[in-house]
């Protein structure tokens, strides 16, 4: 296996300056590493993206650091994570300088954290907002409506998984206000109205990306090993087994009757087709300082209805005049939180570019048991000579069976009976891209076990013939 070493890499750039193989002015020797320890963590919904990096404390990287946040502090931040030749995903211009972590004394450290560029922009100001068509608009509308309204058409870019955007591209609402709230309350409100989510995205570009839940099905699951690069719009499927997953735990929790799924006692746990009194949303999503929801009831008893017209969410400020798959979206998001699933392993080639919202399959040994766990966090961390991976997922109450069906994931999984197999699915080399076969893997040379085992199972059997 002489010269076919696989090792996960890291780089990171700051400004058009790579810090982990140092090519800029100064006095720190050029191709030496000036940061290690990259890690970042992707949430689906409810907070925005984090990521932090250590700088080493010796004088002169300090002397190179303080020149960074005195004269380049604003300039953007990119960190890849890759394999050579092969799959990796970018961030790109996404991540901006946001705070720093010195220690002094004898264990001197610097960190420095960061964060999406969309941070203070989808934050800072509340407003009052207030749109009442003479006739129903579209749910996307009413969001462009909405980004103009905060002045941040040009500065905010809102991506939709496909089927996410036909249908919010169909579905219609009368008029929606908010009061007191940041852009990505209301907007959180708006989308959670129709039961889809919002994901403060930072793959290839800093966005906002509304997707549709897991479990209300209609989403096309890609297949992950086939793919090179990430396209933050689209849902791909992993496949967890042997040589991929180092620990594995999962947790089931049922919501007792009468009880709902979230944190207000006077909302109910499923959306219903009903029209009744308003109530506060869930809790805001991507607001790392949470703005309180307003409630804009004008009933002093607390009510257990859904508001607004037919399949209205539980949203202030939202009515809606044409939302038919509203509350089984909403009951779908509520479904999924029955069951979590965590899961730690080395960052393989086949898992590089795992993000929330994608797909992983847990299947049995013979593959007559197959769960899928939507994802919901990933975070990647360097560590020395290699990359670690931490994802949690969720599903609903079903045992060994699939939320949504997807047949090449049965057809892949009957394809993997052997340790071999599953090496060989886990650690593709990539191949020289051609014209035909532009994303085409080969699997890894046999290890000199396996080519020993076969040389003996060969002798052995024209022995015994």
């Amino acid at each position: 296996m002489t010269g076919n070493l696989i090792i996960p890499r890291v780089r990171l750039d700051w400004g058009d300056t790579n810090l982990t193989a140092y090519d800029g002015d100064g006095e720190w020797p050029q191709g030496d590493p000036l940061v290690f320890g990259i890690t970042m963590t992707l949430p689906e919904d409810k907070s925005l993206p984090t990521g932090s990096f250590q700088w080493n404390p010796s004088g002169p990287a300090f002397k190179v650091y303080e020149s960074f946040i005195t004269d380049r502090i604003s300039e953007p931040i990119t960190i890849r994570f890759y394999y050579a030749n092969g799959k990796g995903f970018t961030f790109t211009t996404s991540w901006v300088f946001a705070g720093q972590n010195i220690s002094y004394g004898n264990n001197m450290s610097i960190q420095i954290k960061v964060t999406s560029a969309n941070a203070g922009q989808i934050n800072s100001n509340q407003r009052a907002t207030t749109s009442a068509p003479d006739s129903p608009i579209t749910h996307k509308q009413a969001i462009e409506d909405l980004t103009g309204k905060f002045k941040l058409t040009d500065k905010v870019k809102i991506q939709y998984e496909k089927v996410a955007e036909e249908y919010l591209s169909t579905a219609t609402l009368n008029s929606f206000y908010s009061n007191s709230q940041n852009y990505s309350s209301t907007l959180g409100n708006l989308v959670w109205s129709t039961g889809h989510i919002l994901t403060a995205n930072v793959i290839n570009e800093p966005s906002l990306l509304i997707t549709k839940p897991l479990a209300a099905g209609g989403s096309v699951i890609l297949d992950g090993s086939q793919e090179t690069e990430v396209d933050p719009t689209k849902k791909y499927g992993y496949i967890l087994g042997p040589a991929i997953i180092d620990t594995i735990s999962r947790d089931t929790q049922f919501t007792p009757p009468q009880q709902t799924a979230g944190g207000n006692p006077n909302s109910t746990a499923l959306a219903t087709d009903t029209s009744s009194a308003q109530n506060p949303a869930p809790t805001q999503p991507l607001s790392s300082t949470p703005v309180p929801v307003q409630n804009l009831s004008t009933s002093t008893t607390p009510s257990t209805a859904p508001q607004g017209t037919s399949s209205s969410a539980s949203t202030p400020g939202v009515s809606n005049a044409d939302n038919p798959q509203g509350s089984a979206n909403q009951n779908a998001q509520t479904a999924q939180n029955q069951q979590s699933m965590t899961t730690s392993c080395f960052m393989a080639p086949v898992l590089t570019g795992i993000k929330p919202s994608d797909v992983v399959y847990i299947p049995s040994l013979n593959g007559d048991y197959i769960e899928d766990w939507d994802v919901k966090t990933v975070t990647y961390t360097q560590t020395d000579g290699g990359v670690t991976m931490s994802i949690n997922g969720t599903r609903t109450f079903n045992l060994g069976t699939l939320m949504v069906e997807n047949s090449w994931v049965r057809e892949k999984v009957k394809s993997l009976q052997t340790l071999e197999d599953w090496e060989n699915y886990a650690w593709p080399i990539m191949e020289a891209p051609t014209p035909s076969a532009p994303r085409a893997f080969a699997a890894a040379p046999a290890t000199p076990a396996a080519q020993a085992r076969e040389e003996f199972s060969t002798t052995r059997t024209a022995a015994i013939g």
